[in-house]
């Protein structure tokens, strides 16, 4: 539709009558005609080749044009035809026989100053005898009838590039350049061919004389003034009868309007065809009273003009829409014998070929009269089979491969089957119809993608068999698991319980341990147990929190008379660092599991209320728990009282340093006074509540250890090889037996890490 579109804007630009191009090109032959130049005069010649150095007359051709420039390769250039030099004056100077022509080859007319040469490369240039020019592009004066008619009717021009040796096309009006045929100048072609051919018939037809035509189809004899030869000669309404007008009735018309209507309606009623001149239907109309209804014959002219251009557009029309509608014909036809005539992509027109003969046969064929617009549809359906014919040959070689897969399962191919050894070598498949039409590769693809659907086969029904087993075991594994959690509601499965014993007394009798026992996969009879027993585990160590709190919120220090005066909350409670002081010990761990026993015992109502105790726990458990819970604080406590202790000591040593001089009178009752408010001081008297009996007897211990060292110093002991160590960093504790203080304190920062 765009080539169509495109074509009819081209057409429309050239809408001149053969008349108006046949006056156009007089006119432009007129003006470019010069004067017939005298002959060469021998005299002047010799002169000539005097100047230039003497010796023989000879006569050289002219220079050719210099090789045009600057034109990039592969690229057409619309200034390429546009430049065009004359011979370098260097050449000149070198011998006046370049000036010289010789005799044409092809003689021009006697008016033509133009003759033609060939040049070194083979091409055509053309030289002016008066202006001693030379240019490859040939003059309008030697231009054939066809040249003028395709110059007068086409933009487009043939252009040669000497860089890519290859002819372009230049449009003069829109400067573009293409290497490709336009469309344009193809139809301008063809419609010169139609014309002259039409000439030539109706030439035959009347007794005329028939031309000589070249090799091109050009006419030979035809002037060059001619644009083309004359399409048919049309007649106009022979029905036509002139309106006359008399006394009786006359036309009046009111407005210009009218009168145009009036002139309109009469070259509607003449109907003159479009070859017709105005001249010609002024003769026809002369007679009739509408012709002078305009008074101006520029007027009538116009109009005359404007009903041929209408009347030239609808016949154009109506030519576009038969020939659209036989290219379409044409397309049909070739695409409904595609198959019976064997054409494909690469098919071509041959002349006198089977092809081209079958084709004349059809009436969709012999309809596009030109031979150009036949072989260039016939290109552009050949051009789009290459798609369809891909796309068979796909087709058809998936069928085979198809039909070939459907051997292999006949003969029956399973997962065993070797590529060489089964198929290649076998003959039963490979001597079948079946195996000879599809290629090797084709056959090891088919055999490839078998295997791999075999192999996937498998693969899903072990994945499947996998899947049935895991479910059983599952199953097997939670009906285990049910098991264990009845014998630990039954209170048969507790916290302590062993494995060994408990499997060969309680699990191998029952059907679940079989089965669980039996799983391939998945967890194992032991570990469901040891994960069953570490949920009872955690139960116990919750409850016990419970029991605990209980316990602060509501016991009492009557509530536990074995515990020699102490009261279990502070027993419980870290911070209360009286019970580590007082001196009491604790009773046993079995005493403190049974008091407590009987203490839930006693408050079992209560603790099912407020306690939410799990009645699967047995409280021996939670008894044993919330002794070790005692324990452990009552053993810190007294770990952290020793270090108070410790530190008080040590202080109080150094302190008592400064009193050296008066430490025999110093009594302990001055040296509280004295260091009360210090820290170490009030941590032991205060925080770990130590008594003062306490506190005067390490007092006591320090200031005698103090008084035996100062009295061996006095006495010498350091020369005698004594310690001249201090106390505080070489500590000597009869009272504990404790190690010196360094290593003491290492002791301490590994019991703070654990």
């Amino acid at each position: 539709e765009e080539k169509e579109k495109e074509k009819e804007e081209e057409e429309n630009r050239n809408e001149e009558t053969f008349e108006d191009r046949e006056k156009k090109v007089s006119m432009e032959l007129k003006r470019a005609r010069v004067k017939k130049p005298s002959r060469f005069d021998q005299s002047e010649m010799g002169a000539l080749v005097e100047a230039a150095g003497g010796g023989t007359t000879k006569v050289a051709p002219p220079p050719p044009p210099p090789a045009l420039v600057g034109v990039p390769h592969g690229l057409p250039s619309f200034h390429m035809q546009q430049q065009q030099q004359q011979p370098s004056a260097a050449a000149a100077a070198a011998g006046m026989m370049m000036m010289i022509p010789p005799p044409p080859m092809n003689a021009p007319s006697p008016a033509s100053p133009w003759t033609e040469h060939d040049a070194p490369d083979g091409r055509k240039y053309y030289y002016n005898q008066l202006t001693k020019k030379s240019t490859y592009e040939k003059p309008r004066e030697l231009y054939t009838a066809k040249e003028s008619f395709v110059f007068e009717n086409c933009a487009w021009k043939t252009t040669y590039d000497k860089t890519s040796e290859k002819y372009y096309y230049y449009n003069r009006e829109t400067k573009k350049t293409q290497w490709e045929t336009p469309e344009e100048l193809t139809r301008t072609e063809e419609r010169w061919e139609r014309m002259n051919e039409e000439k030539t018939r109706r030439e035959k037809g009347g007794g005329g004389e028939t031309r000589n035509r070249d090799e091109n189809g050009d006419a030979m004899n035809a002037p060059a003034s001619a644009s083309g030869p004359p399409p048919p000669q049309q007649t106009h309404n022979q029905a036509y009868v002139p309106l006359q007008s008399n006394s009786e009735t006359v036309l009046t018309f009111e407005n210009d309007e009218e009168r145009k209507a009036a002139f309109n309606k009469l070259l509607e009623d003449i109907n003159m065809p479009t070859s017709g001149t105005f001249e010609q239907f002024t003769q026809l109309a002369a007679s009739d009273a509408r012709f002078n209804a305009l008074k101006k014959n520029g007027e009538k002219r116009n109009l005359f003009n404007g009903f041929r251009s209408r009347k030239l557009r609808a016949e154009k029309e109506e030519q576009k829409e038969v020939e659209k509608r036989k290219r379409v014909a044409f397309r049909n036809g070739l695409q409904d014998c595609r198959v019976k005539y064997d054409i494909t992509s690469k098919s071509k027109i041959i002349r006198d070929s089977p092809l081209e003969r079958n084709l004349m046969s059809q009436t969709w064929f012999t309809n596009i009269e030109s031979l150009k617009e036949r072989e260039h549809l016939f290109r552009d359906f050949c051009s789009g089979l290459h798609v369809i014919e891909r796309k068979e040959k796909l087709a058809k070689k998936e069928q085979t491969r198809e039909l070939f897969k459907g051997l292999l399962l006949e003969k029956g191919c399973n997962f065993n089957w070797q590529w060489r050894r089964d198929v290649m070598n076998n003959a039963a498949i490979q001597n079948d119809t079946r195996a000879v039409h599809c290629d090797r590769q084709d056959q090891l693809t088919v055999f490839s993608e078998l295997f791999r659907s075999f192999d996937q086969n498998e693969v899903e029904t072990m994945n499947r068999e996998n899947a049935v087993r895991f479910r059983e075991e599952r199953k097997n594994r939670e009906r285990f698991c049910e098991t264990l959690k009845e014998l630990a509601e039954n209170k048969i499965l507790t916290p302590r319980t062993l494995w060994k014993k408990f499997k060969n007394e309680k699990l191998e009798s029952t059907a679940s341990f079989g089965m669980c026992n039996g799983n391939v996969s998945g967890s194992t009879p032991r570990e469901l147990f040891d994960d069953e027993v570490i949920k009872l585990e955690e139960m116990v160590m919750e409850d016990a929190k419970r029991l605990e709190t209980f316990m602060k919120e509501n016991a009492s220090k009557d509530a536990f008379p074995g515990f020699q005066n102490e009261n279990v909350v502070d027993l419980l409670d870290e911070s209360a660092m009286a019970t580590a002081s007082s001196g009491n010990k604790l009773p046993p761990f079995d005493d403190i599991v049974k008091y407590l026993e009987e203490y839930v015992e006693t408050n079992k109502e209560a603790l099912v209320k407020k306690a939410s105790l799990s009645p699967n726990i047995q409280p021996t458990f939670l008894c044993e728990v919330v002794a070790d819970t005692i324990e452990r604080i009552h053993r810190r406590k007294k770990r952290k009282l020793r270090d108070a202790l410790d530190d008080f000591e040590d202080s109080l040593y150094d302190e008592m340093k400064l009193f050296d001089e008066v430490l025999n009178d110093k009594t302990y009752s001055e040296t509280k006074k004295a260091f009360q408010s210090s820290s170490w001081w009030t941590k032991c008297s205060k925080e770990f509540d130590v008594s003062d009996e306490k506190l005067e007897e390490i007092f006591e211990d320090v200031k005698k250890d103090r008084l035996k060292k100062l009295a061996k110093k006095e006495s010498g002991g350091r020369g005698r090889g004594g310690s001249s160590r201090d106390y505080s960093s070489s500590r000597k504790r009869s009272r504990d037996g404790e190690k010196d203080k360094p290593t003491e304190k290492r002791t301490k920062k590994k019991r703070a890490e654990d």
